[in-house]
């Protein structure tokens, strides 16, 4: 189930000083409008009772999907003994099966929801990301995945570049369903995991190893 949580909150521009809820966990098919507003960025916004400042609460959050069988930790501030306690409590309850992941952002919590929620993983979605980059000399940091567009496949990014955020598409990618699910196979032999570049060649090797 959802879980919420209160935060004492002093602002800096009135000095109003007030208790906002927050949500400390989400639970996807229960609370579609708290998923909704992960995935427009809003979930952490809130508004001064005393001068209408809008303030960013930015805390860990617990996403979890029951039916896609996802669960993803965002620890915003940086992974900490406390959490790194709670990932393992929480992870002695699940089923095997599931795909665990670690974001620090609520930009990444977005992206990997949306990524499983087009029925792709994100190891696959990040070899495009930085193959793309490289091609435009860019960080793959700088693709944002967006969607794709089930009649032809193509996948969809948000880029920032120097002259402002544009859209992107990567077409013609083959077997894309294919190889998902070997990357999907993947996550019996793994645990809490952060999705990165730096991270990415780890995994690979266990990708050819597994499948080679």
């Amino acid at each position: 189930m959802s879980k919420v949580g209160h935060y004492d909150f002093l602002c800096p521009r009135c000095r109003h000083s007030q208790r906002f809820t927050i949500w400390e966990s989400v639970t996807a098919h229960l609370n579609p409008d708290l998923k909704s507003k992960i995935l427009n960025g809003s979930f952490f916004s809130q508004r001064c009772g005393g001068c209408n400042t809008s303030v960013v609460l930015a805390h860990p959050v617990l996403y979890h999907d029951t039916r896609r069988r996802l669960a993803i930790w965002l620890c915003e501030g940086g992974l900490t003994k406390k959490y790194e306690d709670a990932m393992d409590v929480f992870g002695m309850t699940l089923s095997s099966g599931y795909t665990l992941r670690i974001v620090y952002k609520l930009r990444e919590l977005a992206e990997t929801v949306a990524i499983f929620d087009a029925d792709l993983n994100d190891w696959f979605v990040l070899m495009l990301k930085m193959n793309a980059a490289r091609q435009n000399r860019m960080s793959s940091t700088d693709f944002v995945f967006c969607g794709i567009e089930r009649s032809g496949g193509d996948l969809r990014f948000e880029v920032s570049t120097p002259q402002g955020k544009q859209l992107a598409t990567i077409s013609g990618v083959e077997n894309q369903e294919l190889i998902c699910a070997q990357w999907d196979e993947l996550e019996e032999v793994l645990d809490w995991i952060y999705t990165s570049e730096e991270n990415f060649y780890t995994v690979f090797s266990a990708f050819k190893n597994r499948f080679d």
